[in-house]
């Protein structure tokens, strides 16, 4: 009889041990210049944002301009006299004109393409390192202070 409360106790003791080898480890505090080198960074990756969304916005509408320029062209073909031959030059070449703008384009769009998964994966980067960052409230303050002096928000 007296071997199974003696168990209970014994088996409580071990999972009340398990559980408290699990309480996770208190967060290395980072540094003010850390800190600072973060917000620093995320500043940088703010304005490369806005250089991309203007450069992709940009592109969007230069793609838009000579797709309506290829339509209203492909429209007119009907009126092309075939026995013309300057005519139907005229037409073609303007054709093979509106092929050269849209493969530089797409050239352009491929840069765009590889530029925004640089961007990415310097943001992937910055969050692995900032974005569980643990800073003491003087720090924050202090570099928060900093930031407010030279028109930064944050």
């Amino acid at each position: 009889m007296l071997k199974l409360p003696f168990l209970v106790i014994i088996s409580l003791l071990f999972s009340f041990g398990a559980i408290h080898a699990q309480t996770p480890k208190t967060p290395k505090l980072s540094t003010r210049d850390e800190y600072r080198a973060c917000q620093k960074e995320d500043d940088e990756l703010k304005n490369k944002r806005s250089f991309l969304t203007n450069e992709s916005e940009t592109h969007s509408a230069n793609l838009k301009r000579i797709q309506d320029e290829m339509q209203a062209h492909v429209a007119t073909q009907p009126l092309v006299n075939a026995s013309d031959e300057a005519a139907v030059v005229a037409f073609n070449e303007k054709i093979q004109a509106l092929n050269t703008q849209v493969s530089t384009s797409n050239k352009e769009a491929e840069r765009l393409n590889q530029e925004q998964h640089r961007f990415n994966a310097w943001t992937a980067a910055l969050n692995q390192r900032c974005a569980g960052m643990v800073v003491s409230y003087a720090d924050h303050e202090a570099i928060r202070k900093e930031r407010a002096e030279t028109g930064k928000k944050k």
